[in-house]
Order: C-alpha cells, then structure tokens, then sequence
C-alpha cells in the first residue's frame, strides 16, 4: 500500500448531549431535593456530594469529547479502536498471507 487509510470519528450526536444533559439535570433535581428536605444531610456532607456530582459531571462531558473511534488500513492489517488522549485500545485484523 502506498499510503495508509485512516478515519477518525468523534461522537458529536444530538441525541448523547442530551443524554449527558438530562443526567446533569437529574443530579441537580437530587441535589434540591436534599437542600428542600427537612432531613437535610448536614452542610459539609451536602457540600462533598454536590462537589462530587459536579466533577462527575464535568469528567462525562470531558469523556465524551474526547473519545473517538479510529480505523486504520495499512500493510500489517485493519486496526480498529477507541482512542483517547495519551491510550489506544482496540484490536488489530493481521492480512493473510
């Protein structure tokens, strides 16, 4: 082969947005909830989990944009994986000789 062929594909699809936006909606439906409630968790625990559910948040908004799936076809074969900054995962179909 003279030149290798490679495709990379982010997911950028309407419908995962508003999954990750309904779960970021959901959290902060849970966190009011306990801020509402008369048995209110005391302030520092409810200060951690909203911390904690913040950073979650934040950390499948990262994990989404960055995430994508790579293909490539060259002489040793088709590599087929995920690949995220800094870690390729995925699997490798050798030609046949």
């Amino acid at each position: 082969m003279d030149q290798p062929f490679k495709e990379v594909q982010k997911l950028r699809q309407w419908w995962l947005w508003l999954l990750v936006i309904l779960l970021a909606a959901f959290a902060v439906m849970i966190m009011a909830n306990d801020l509402g409630s008369d048995r209110a968790a005391p302030g520092s625990f409810l200060a951690m989990e909203t911390i904690g559910i913040s950073l979650l948040m934040l950390g499948l908004c990262l994990f989404v944009l960055n995430i994508n799936l790579t293909t490539r076809i060259d002489e040793k074969g088709i590599f087929v994986g995920t690949q995220m900054p800094e870690r390729i995962m995925g699997a490798v179909c050798a030609w046949k000789k």
